[in-house]
């Protein structure tokens, strides 16, 4: 099965989306897409990001960098019902996985470090990380931002 192979660019100076419509290899440079107008622009100030091939509970396209949160049960028999809210898996960002050799959803907890050791500790070692549910069940997660427009869900409530 071959999926579509997209890419998304944040530039890193105008601080925002911009659409890549081609790469000019020979120079390692990215002709972007800026206001209608083809554009080169050097590597150095675009972050490129991959789409992951699937798609959120809204239909929209997951890419590397996102930050997903459940908004519905996976079990539940009503698609619209509301989760609890749960501090230890509020939120995930996408990010590649070394290990697994694809995507995965890594959790960002809106504990404090030391207050989500603990709740690790007391679960017993019953939870692995990166929390491969999400991503095998995208359509019970929403997008919720991305790293360069909405760095503050990056980091824990301390």
């Amino acid at each position: 099965m071959q999926r579509e192979l997209k890419f998304r660019a944040y530039h890193l100076v105008d601080k925002k989306y911009v659409d890549i419509i081609g790469f000019d290899l020979e120079h390692a440079d990215y002709v972007i897409r800026i206001s209608g107008m083809p554009t080169i622009v050097p590597l150095k100030v675009l972050q490129v990001q991959q789409f992951t091939g699937l798609k959120d509970k809204q239909g929209k396209e997951i890419y590397e960098g996102d930050y997903l949160r459940q908004k519905t049960h996976a079990c539940s028999n009503k698609p619209d019902m509301a989760c609890d809210y749960d501090p230890l898996f509020d939120r995930y960002e996408i990010k590649w996985d070394e290990r697994k050799n694809g995507w995965n959803a890594f959790p960002v907890t809106a504990l404090s470090s030391k207050d989500f050791d603990i709740a690790i500790q007391q679960l017993g070692g019953l939870i692995t990380w990166p929390c491969e549910d999400v991503l095998c069940n995208p359509q019970h997660y929403e997008i919720i931002g991305n790293i360069y427009e909405n760095p503050e869900l990056s980091q824990d409530v301390s």
